[in-house]
């Protein structure tokens, strides 16, 4: 897993707002930060595991006292969906509103919120189809 450095910024996030982060990147998906200070793309590579926590060794650290240390994991074994797991986190983990236990699989488009922040999943497939 890696970070992609192009900052994405507004409210409104779009796909087209993300599409020049995805050129090229058919093989990964994206986890955009729609809220917060820093919202550049992370890349999930296939295979690969981002991890969302307080935790400082999380991949994407949320610092707020709603978040667990180790709150959700996001997988991506290719495909058309990620895996979302929520950890038996306090405050839950949120996928288009409703809150997740365990596992859920997450679709290109899907909003997930984990405390204060938005993320928004985007899947290489999705983003080309979306712009054709």
């Amino acid at each position: 897993m890696t970070r992609h450095h192009r900052s994405v910024s507004g409210d409104n996030t779009t796909i087209e707002a993300v599409h020049g982060a995805t050129r090229g990147l058919s093989n990964v998906a994206l986890v955009v930060p729609l809220s917060g200070d820093d919202r550049a793309p992370y890349e999930l590579d296939l295979g690969s595991t981002l991890s969302i926590g307080r935790n400082r060794s999380s991949s994407l650290v949320v610092d707020d006292a709603a978040v667990s240390r180790l709150h959700a994991t996001v997988r991506w074994d290719g495909g058309d969906h990620v895996t979302l797991t929520d950890h038996g986190s306090r405050n839950g983990t949120l996928v288009s509103g409703a809150r997740v236990e365990g596992e859920r699989e997450l679709g290109h488009g899907t909003i997930v919120d984990v405390g204060p922040q938005r993320f928004l999943i985007l899947l290489p497939s999705g983003v080309s189809s979306a712009l054709d």
